[in-house]
């Protein structure tokens, strides 16, 4: 009822628009809609906003940064379905996005659809994005100067650029495909120079705005940011092929664009990273729309969060396919896919910006926080804490900052304002309506001495200070100030001063950035040993922190020294540290840590799943795969998941022999591997055993029967035809797998080009029409009598799908059992009507008047086909 009321109240507002006369629009004043917006906004007490700049001094903005001298700098986007395209809207270009590998393969998408476009390869150029420049020249805290930076990203591939950062006068800037250096040489407020660092992000179309964003600066000086599903196929400067299409992901490289790698995988739309006090990194990504949740990921290296862009499009009765099937995007819990490094904690519906702040600026409640921008649903900007939890992370003092408001991205300028986007409206069809950028402060706070400093330190700059002011600065405050003293003692090797500033009489956090250092200074350094000496004895400190990021250290240095004072740590009792002793030792090689590592595996059980991965990096690392598999037969469940989780990484055919395990959870993950990888060799082995599993009392079993359905179905033959026919008539199978064998078989003469389980593009060739229907005739007296209720119902449609013969005096006999079930009588009824049977009158005169009102409805629908008179009549009664 509801959408009738919806559609007819939709069709009087038209009806009375068409004859009222045309009103002039309304004419804009930006200033004072900013103004009005601004009164209703909702923040913590004591804090102030201010409206800094409105259009027309900037439009559309999708993320800003400041430099050193406060500068804003602002991403403009207007290229927004003028150009930058997606294959919701678009869902022409949705098959060919599913099987794309490279930019260039997009590039040749676009000519192929080009004549749907206006204009055809015109219309990816008619519009450009653009970075524009805000200034306070006059210092009286609002923009007063408002310059292009930069244009002309308008390539038929660049996407919506997202992503700004600033340092010592380069501004990077994050525009599919590219990732862009820019500086401004003339000091004209104009970028004259432009390096692209890399190319080759941004594969698919996917979605609009999944794109390359994210900009930070890690604790050990590398540039970090991220990219959406819209995935990624690179060639790195050093010769290596880094690919991932459909798949989100965080990378990393040197600020010259060098060493570039990726750190984690299998996000969907992480849209901003920042790191804690601490060095963690998370990225805040995006859910999917279809009721899950977005998520908080704690961002370690080779981690795989799950998704794929193929999961968006898979319809109901599974839809999104394993991403809510098996609970990928849920917090931890048992039973969730191990080969997963799970989310850490539980979003609004549109994260985009983020930002982590020491907080000197603002109240105590904030300090060393996050602040991160819900674009949609409950919109604005919203704050949390995060606190250790084993070796991962939960959420804490999550709650509302500053709302209404329709917040893009949020920074803190050195001034100790934050600053905070307003993207005013998104206009699906192009175009702009505004855009706005507020500060919100605590006006006495900002008067702050070290808040002071620190905009006075920046303003002047930190590499021409002496190493004695820049070691004291590493105990500052602000963090932002810590980290500019250590790049610049790092980059200029001042490893004596890193050294003292990780003695035991300074701070923790100023220990810290001296490890951070000395793991920075290290990597350019020909000789570590000096350094890795230093690292070493931190390995024995009495401090927990301290230890594990010495850990961290010595393993990115790959120190191999360090080794056998790494390997006590495995059995420590903080579990962070064991993460990155493991972790290290899986970058040492180190052979004799394989024990060690099995022994914190065991010890485990499964509980963390941070930990678990660690092992499993650690090991994969090593790469001793026959020591490895020698634990595939350990008595500890633990054990074996985690030798099979290194077979899964390395491919390895060997993991079939888990899908005998006794342990349900072991068999399910290795169909995971097999299946979905795949692992060619062994689809035979899981197809071979779809009964075997069916027999099995696994509380949820349908993830792996499921995969081993598609097995069969991928392989094909008539025993593989057989297996699954048998799945339908087995009551000991759950109802949605006894459906979907249905639906397999179904497919099976001309099988659709996605795969069933996971909707990659899996194209199998047409099968033997002829053998396939006698196949299953041969079975149908077993299928029709073995089903029943809505599965019954899916196997008479089979028979017609597939032209079996069956006497149409079965259906009627069914029709006319009032003691069988409701839904068979309903399948013979459609089973009548779909042969066009002359003896579907007879079932309709005894079904007609029956009582049950689903027969009845589905009585009037099939009279409806034959005698269109006498049903609109029984209508007419009903009504």
């Amino acid at each position: 009822m509801p959408f009738y009321i919806c559609s007819l109240s939709s069709f009087l507002i038209l009806f009375i628009a068409s004859w009222l006369p045309a009103q002039p629009p309304k004419p804009r004043n930006p200033e004072a809609d900013a103004r009005r917006a601004m009164a209703a906004f909702r923040h913590p007490a004591g804090l102030k906003v201010e409206l800094w700049a409105v259009d027309p001094m900037l439009a559309s903005p999708v993320a800003i940064c400041l430099d050193e001298k406060n500068r804003v700098f602002v991403a403009e986007e207007y290229r927004f379905n003028q150009g930058t395209e997606e294959n919701r809207t678009r869902p022409f270009l949705l098959e060919d996005d599913l099987q794309i590998r490279t930019v260039e393969d997009r590039l040749a998408m676009y000519r192929k659809w080009a004549h749907k476009f206006p204009g055809g390869m015109e219309w990816f150029s008619r519009h450009s994005d653009q970075i524009r420049l805000l200034e306070d020249r006059k210092g009286a805290g609002r923009a007063d100067y408002s310059s292009v930076f930069a244009s002309g990203f308008n390539d038929p591939l660049d996407g919506l650029g997202s992503g700004l950062i600033a340092r010592d006068g380069n501004i990077y800037y994050t525009c599919i495909p590219n990732l862009w250096r820019l500086r401004d040489t003339k000091q004209n407020g104009q970028a004259d120079v432009r390096d692209a660092l890399h190319r080759g992000f941004g594969v698919n179309c996917a979605f609009l705005g999944h794109d390359l964003h994210g900009l930070v600066w890690g604790p050990d000086g590398r540039l970090y940011f991220s990219v959406g599903d819209r995935g990624f196929h690179i060639q790195t400067r050093e010769g290596k092929t880094l690919s991932g299409p459909r798949t989100g992901a965080v990378f990393r490289c040197e600020p010259d664009g060098s060493q570039l790698e990726v750190v984690c995988r299998g996000l969907r739309n992480p849209q901003e990273l920042a790191f804690d006090q601490f060095g963690n990194l998370f990225a805040v990504d995006n859910n999917c729309d279809k009721g899950d949740h977005a998520r908080l990921v704690y961002c370690v290296e080779g981690g795989d969060s799950g998704w794929n862009m193929a999961y968006q499009t898979i319809p109901e009765p599974y839809l999104t396919g394993p991403w809510h099937a098996e609970r990928i995007w849920h917090l931890p819990h048992a039973g969730q896919p191990a080969w997963i490094v799970p989310c850490v904690g539980k979003l609004g519906a549109g994260p985009s910006g983020c930002v982590f702040t020491s907080g000197p600026s603002l109240p105590e409640r904030y300090r060393n926080k996050f602040f991160y921008c819900n674009y949609t649903g409950n919109g604005g900007i919203e704050s949390f804490g995060v606190v250790s939890k084993g070796a991962g992370f939960e959420m804490v003092d999550h709650h509302d900052f500053l709302k209404p408001v329709m917040a893009t991205d949020c920074d803190f300028g050195y001034d100790g304002k934050m600053y905070v986007s307003d993207f005013v409206n998104l206009l699906w069809d192009g175009g702009t309506a505004g855009g706005r950028i507020y500060t919100l402060f605590d006006p006495e706070r900002v008067k702050d001495p070290l808040v002071l400093e620190t905009k006075r330190l920046f303003a002047d700059g930190f590499r021409q200070r002496n190493p004695d002011e820049l070691l004291k600065l590493l105990g500052h405050g602000d963090m932002r100030v810590r980290l500019r003293a250590q790049f610049a003692l790092a980059e200029r090797s001042e490893i004596a001063q890193l050294t003292m500033a990780t003695s035991k009489s300074n701070s923790l956090l100023m220990r810290l950035h001296g490890i951070w250092g000395l793991g920075h200074a290290g990597r350019r350094e020909k000789s570590v040993d000096r350094i890795g000496e230093v690292l070493r004895v931190l390995l024995k400190d009495s401090d927990d922190e301290v230890r594990t990021q010495a850990a961290k250290a010595l393993g990115e240095l790959r120190y191999a020294p360090a080794e056998t004072d790494l390997m006590p740590m495995l059995a420590a009792e903080s579990a962070r540290g064991q993460f990155q002793a493991a972790m290290a030792l899986g970058k040492l090689k180190s052979h004799n840590a394989i024990g060690p590592i099995f022994e914190m595996i065991k010890s485990n059980g499964d509980r963390d799943p941070f930990l678990r991965h660690a092992a499993v990096m650690a090991l994969t690392g090593i790469g001793d795969m026959e020591a490895v598999q020698a634990r595939a037969k350990d008595r500890s469940v633990s054990v074996r998941l985690a030798v099979l989780l290194v077979q899964r990484r390395l491919a390895d055919a060997r993991i079939e022999q888990f899908l005998d395990d006794a342990e349900p959870i072991l068999a399910t993950e290795a169909a995971r591997a097999i299946h979905d990888l795949p692992i060619e060799k062994s689809l035979p082995a899981l197809a071979n055993r779809l009964n075997t599993f069916t027999a099995r009392s696994a509380v949820d079993a349908d993830p792996l029967i499921r995969r081993a359905i598609s097995a069969n179905y991928r392989l094909g033959n008539v025993e593989h035809l057989r297996s699954v026919i048998a799945l339908i008539a087995d009551e000991k199978a759950s109802p949605r797998m006894r459906q979907e064998a249905v639906a397999a078989v179904g497919d099976w003469i001309e099988p659709p080009p996605r795969d069933r389980v996971i909707g990659f593009w899996r194209p199998l060739a047409k099968r033997n029409a002829t053998i396939v229907r006698n196949t299953v005739q041969d079975a149908l007296p077993s299928l029709l009598g073995k089903t029943s209720g809505p599965l019954q119902v899916e196997v008479v449609k089979l028979v017609g799908r597939l032209g079996l013969h069956v006497d149409d005096n079965l259906f009627v006999t069914w029709a006319l059992d009032s003691r069988r079930d409701v839904w068979s009588r309903i399948a013979a009824l459609q089973a009548l009507g779909a042969r066009k049977s002359p003896k579907l009158r007879d079932a309709l005169n005894a079904t007609l008047g029956c009582s049950d009102p689903r027969l009845r409805a589905e009585a009037r629908a099939a009279l409806a086909t034959i005698d269109a008179a006498d049903a609109l009549r029984r209508f007419d009664k009903v009504l």
